[in-house]
């Protein structure tokens, strides 16, 4: 019989944390350095093609995926002449 009531779900051990664990933070950090990098160079493809980099590298970074914003950027007509 058990004192306290209470699943054995609810009971943490010792040193066990909530959140996330070791592993997963490196994860999101990678992937937060990725899309970082990944903006840079969305902004570097956009300058190549004639257009404003940094309004480019603030729409990867805050509205769109990089991913999304160099597919964008593929699809329109270079400024250059």
């Amino acid at each position: 019989m058990r004192v306290g009531g209470g699943s054995s779900d609810s009971v943490k051990k010792a040193g066990e944390k909530e959140g996330m664990t070791g592993m997963q933070g490196l994860f999101a950090l990678w992937l937060l350095i990725a899309w970082f990098v990944g903006t840079l160079v969305v902004g570097y493809v956009a300058v190549q093609k004639g257009r404003s980099g940094w309004l480019w590298t603030v729409l990867s970074l805050v509205l769109i995926s990089p991913l999304l914003a160099l597919l964008a950027l593929a699809a329109l007509p270079s400024h250059r002449g």
